[in-house]
């Protein structure tokens, strides 16, 4: 026996000396297609891989994103002889396979809808050319306590559905990242999870889709990527997403265009707030979120605003909002380049914040040392309605 030989014999061995329940432990932080490989070893191996409660198969990192019959009989495999009773976690990366000029000549792997997951809390998909009904059933009759969700990719509807259910019952914990296929139709995603807990959302372009959160009751924290969709749509999608927000305690949005979009009537619980603006300034927006949100105490402000041609002055409110007076402590603007509107915002914020403690300042790498200094010494002539707040520029360490 080689010296590599002995040393895969020594392994193995020791390996076999470990309890069943930790080595179906180990193999399931492996891929699916490495952790069957282990059926050779004996007997015992073959029925420990059958009892791993993780299965996660990708196309592309596992097949080479060309060996597509050999993925569809491994997937169908892998399920037939496993107890789908016992499968906890389930990812699976399938996209559609071309041939051809023709969009429409494809391969498309067919999801189960039937039989049941009963132990499966976890699901995540990335699909390419899936139809809508197949994963409706997956999700809905074949995961009945999932918890944690994600679905990525491109999802086509019928010709004659317009609506793209995700319902399930026990769902804590979503993930919303894909495309509608829906041939200039309008159509309507509607989001059924009276538990959920949290939810990201991003869309990098939009059809005419609408988004509804039905009795979000649950919902604690949100993210609301739009940020790479530059059309008028947004404000549409904002509106319809920012209505089933009205609960949250923790809200991340990331944005280039919702100028225009409507407000729930308040943010009544919101206690962290995170704006990431894009090709824009802070105008109105700020202003917006503090009228709503009277029960704010953490506020993160970022521009990534590059691509700004004019320079746009903040808007204050006409009334001091509640939350400066009350409740908002912590203010962290990230990405400072010394723009006059973000001076606005922060000489404002400073004016009025009566409760805040900390304001904490990092800029963009462009702003240079001399000038960065230059303006941490203008900031700190702003008048302070808080005695106890502290502004330190963390990229230089300052602070007074």
């Amino acid at each position: 026996m080689d010296s590599k030989s002995e040393l895969v014999a020594g392994v193995e061995g020791r390996m076999s000396q470990l309890p069943d329940e930790l080595i179906c432990h180990i193999l399931s932080f492996l891929p699916t297609v490495e952790s069957v490989k282990t059926i050779v070893l004996s007997k015992r191996w073959n029925k420990l891989w059958n009892s791993v409660n993780t299965l996660d198969i990708d196309y592309i990192r596992d097949f080479g994103g060309t060996l597509y019959v050999d993925f569809v009989k491994f997937v169908d495999g892998a399920l037939s002889v496993h107890d789908w009773s016992n499968i906890k976690k389930f990812r699976l990366s399938c996209p559609g396979v071309f041939y051809g000029d023709d969009d429409y000549d494809r391969i498309i792997y067919v999801l189960p809808t039937s039989g049941c997951f009963s132990s499966l809390k976890s699901l995540n998909l990335l699909l390419l050319y899936q139809y809508s009904p197949s994963i409706e059933k997956l999700i809905t009759n074949c995961c009945p306590v999932v918890e944690d969700l994600e679905i990525r990719g491109d999802i086509m509807l019928p010709h004659d559905i317009s609506i793209f259910n995700i319902s399930a019952p026990n769902l804590k914990k979503l993930t919303v990242d894909f495309d509608l296929s829906i041939k200039g139709r309008s159509s309507n995603v509607l989001i059924k999870a009276p538990k959920l807990e949290s939810l990201y959302f991003k869309r990098k372009h939009l059809p005419y889709s609408a988004y509804t959160l039905e009795n979000p009751e649950s919902l604690n924290s949100a993210v609301i990527d739009v940020s790479e969709c530059l059309s008028w749509r947004a404000n549409g999608v904002m509106t319809e997403l920012l209505a089933g927000l009205s609960g949250v305690k923790d809200l991340c949005i990331r944005a280039a265009f919702f100028e225009t979009c409507n407000f729930p009537a308040a943010f009544s619980i919101l206690n962290k707030l995170e704006l990431i603006l894009y090709h824009n300034s802070y105008r109105k927006y700020v202003t917006r979120f503090l009228n709503k949100s009277p029960n704010l105490e953490y506020l993160v402000l970022e521009l990534d605003n590059k691509y700004l041609q004019e320079e746009q002055s903040f808007t204050p409110p006409e009334f001091v909002p509640v939350c400066l007076s009350s409740h908002l402590k912590k203010i962290y603007m990230r990405g400072f380049s010394g723009r006059w509107g973000e001076l606005e915002v922060l000489n404002y914020l400073l004016r009025y914040g009566e409760v805040l403690n900390d304001l904490a300042i990092s800029s963009h790498p462009t702003l240079g040392h001399r000038k960065e200094e230059s303006l941490y010494k203008e900031i700190l002539q702003f008048p302070r309605a808080s005695r106890t707040c502290e502004v330190k520029f963390l990229s230089s360490l300052l602070s007074s």
